[in-house]
């Protein structure tokens, strides 16, 4: 990018040429071409997002869903009788969860209505065994790939 000089204020006010040369310069210095780039605050609220911690979290209910509000949470599923946990429609692209069986319960990974879900073909959408981990992507608003210690057919 091709920067033009800005001339400094130095108590001198802009004339109203000088003043719109210098709003577009700053435009073309800073202006994203992706929508919600385009100001310090907007910047600020994504980096905030990235520096928030993930929580683990044990859980002992028979059901969990994952969505967006709850994406930060890594769940570790206690119970000692089967889990469903159960992947949103609509969760943000590029969002991942992850999730572990820390129970004798085995951890089932269903779609609700309108959701894939993405894993080899030899093996089920279930946690393997206490103690394994499974990773859930969203790669697509409507798909999701499932990895991880998976249970083998």
């Amino acid at each position: 990018m091709i920067q033009n000089n800005i001339r400094q204020f130095g108590g001198v006010p802009y004339t109203n040429s000088e003043a719109d040369a210098l709003t577009q310069e700053l435009n073309n210095r800073t202006k994203s071409s992706q929508s919600a780039y385009n100001s310090i605050d907007e910047l600020a609220t994504k980096v905030k997002v990235l520096e928030e911690p993930i929580v683990k979290t044990k859980t002992s209910g028979a059901s969990y869903t994952f969505n967006d509000g709850n994406r930060l949470v890594t769940p570790l599923f206690t119970s000692n009788s089967a889990v469903i946990a159960t992947v949103s429609l609509g969760v943000t692209v590029g969002t991942s969860f992850i999730l572990s069986q820390w129970g004798d319960g085995e951890v089932s990974i269903v779609a609700a209505a309108g959701v894939t879900l993405r894993f080899p073909a030899d093996e089920l959408a279930k946690t393997a065994n206490k103690y394994s981990f499974i990773e859930l992507i969203v790669v697509d608003t409507n798909e999701v790939a499932v990895i991880g210690r998976l249970k083998k057919l």
